[in-house]
């Protein structure tokens, strides 16, 4: 059923006395109260989302509540699935004030998780060139080829194919073209950009 002006009107006032009860609203609205929740969010989020490049106050906030939500985590803040899986978005996007809860998840997969996941796995000086001279010396012609626990010295296959990939995405932010390239490929630009 669409939203009319009175719906939204009536919307914002049981929100306004009723907080997030979504149930409660639902049944008061005599609507689902995903249909009450969504369209709430939708309504919040066009009027403070932006649109384009992310300015640094808004990478820096996004930074700060997702670590605080992985800090306020049942498990272990390091597990690298709760980087991707145990974020509650739609309260990082209440922090950033100025992205949605999907920018806020996009961005923080492409670009920000890695950042994360590295910083706590603490990469010497001299580990992106072990890691590369050991794929390059692999022999290997596909990821799957390489056996990524035996590539750099005490560290596990999980943590450093991830290595990979973010020297793997930091090589695509710097490429002037951006077609795909075979593993091989990858192996020799690395090589050569480290």
């Amino acid at each position: 059923e669409k939203w009319g002006p009175e719906d939204i009107k009536t919307l914002r006032a049981l929100v306004a006395s009723h907080g997030t009860k979504w149930t409660k609203i639902g049944e008061m609205m005599s609507r689902d109260w995903q249909d009450c929740e969504g369209k709430w969010k939708s309504m919040s989020y066009a009027r403070k989302r932006s649109e384009g490049p992310w300015m640094e106050e808004e990478e820096k906030l996004l930074t700060e509540a997702v670590t605080r939500s992985l800090k306020g985590a049942k498990t272990d803040p390091n597990d690298r699935r709760l980087v991707i899986e145990g974020v509650p978005w739609d309260a990082v996007a209440q922090v950033v004030k100025t992205r949605s809860a999907a920018q806020c998840q996009y961005h923080w997969q492409k670009n920000k998780r890695w950042e994360h996941i590295t910083a706590n796995e603490e990469w010497q000086d001299g580990d992106d060139e072990v890691l590369i001279a050991a794929v390059q010396e692999s022999g290997a012609t596909e990821d799957y080829d390489v056996e990524w626990d035996q590539v750099v010295p005490n560290r596990d296959a999980v943590i450093t194919k991830r290595h990979w990939r973010l020297l793997l995405q930091k090589l695509s932010d710097r490429a002037k073209s951006k077609r795909l390239m075979t593993f091989s490929e990858q192996v020799d630009a690395l090589a050569e950009a480290f």
